[in-house]
Formats: C-alpha cells, sequence, structure tokens
C-alpha cells in the first residue's frame, strides 16, 4: 500500500520569511534514499564556483593525507612487530578507525555537500550512515583510552 502524504511547514529563513516548504513524505524512488526530500530545493544552498573549488580542494587534501598517513602507520606496525605495548595498540586501532572514516565519512560526505542529493543508492544510505557512525565512535573512544592509560 503506497500511501503519500504531503507536510507544509511554514519557514522563517533569511530571504524567504513567510514562505511555506513542502516535504512530500511518500515512499522514495531506488536513486534516492531521502526520498521524503525529493521535492524539497535548496535555493539559499547554492554555491558559487570558487567555493566549490575550495571544497574541493580541502575534501582532496583531508582524504589524501588521512589515507596515506595511517596506511603508512599500519605498514610500519606491520613490519616492525618490537613494538607490543598497550600505546601501539592504541595506535593501530586509531589509525583504522581513521582509515575507515577517511573511506566512509569524506567521500559519501563531500558528494552530498556538492550534489545536494544522495547518488548511492537505497542500499549504501544504511551501510555509509552505519559505517561513519563507527568509524567516528571507535577514534573517539581510542582516543579518550589512550588519554585515560
Amino acid at each position: 500500500m503506497d500511501v503519500a502524504r504531503n507536510v507544509t511547514a511554514p519557514t522563517t529563513t533569511t530571504g524567504y520569511v513567510g514562505s511555506n516548504v513542502t516535504f512530500n513524505l511518500s515512499d522514495a524512488d531506488d536513486n534516492d534514499s531521502f526520498g521524503y526530500f525529493e521535492d524539497f530545493e535548496y535555493p539559499e544552498l547554492s554555491m558559487a564556483t570558487e567555493a566549490q573549488i575550495v571544497l574541493i580542494a580541502v575534501y582532496s587534501l583531508a582524504a589524501t593525507i588521512s589515507l596515506v598517513g595511517n596506511t603508512l602507520v599500519l605498514l610500519v606496525y606491520l613490519t616492525r612487530r618490537k613494538q607490543t605495548g598497550e600505546l601501539a595498540t592504541y595506535l593501530v586501532n586509531l589509525a583504522v578507525a581513521d582509515l575507515l572514516m577517511a573511506i566512509f565519512c569524506i567521500p559519501f560526505t563531500f558528494t552530498r555537500a556538492m550534489l545536494k542529493r544522495w547518488i548511492f543508492g537505497r542500499t549504501m544510505c544504511p551501510i555509509a550512515l552505519f559505517m561513519q557512525s563507527v568509524s567516528v565512535c571507535v577514534s573517539i573512544y581510542t582516543m579518550v583510552a589512550i588519554g585515560t592509560d
């Protein structure tokens, strides 16, 4: 049974005072995991070309540094097995968590910010959100463990 309902909410966003925003809460199609926002447009979020270039540079630099740096940490640990203390275990755990963050957080967040829509399908949406949450939590809890140790 396909039930569609529309919700209209008044907004008070700068430049759009008193306008109405309509959300379509019907079931989403296969390409849009955020189907209930499929009719919502983001006119105030359009970016200038210069801003897009800066975002591309920053996200690319962050992803590259994270991937290279954390891969190097793992390679150093694997080639030098002498370091078997607690701190080495914590640092390897932190490197793996940060590597997962670079793989699952940066590309998906960047793509969503640039295109203003989800392009990876319904299946990848919960997987990406789960992996983002797990990698961030593991990274934070590992740093807490290092700090309390």
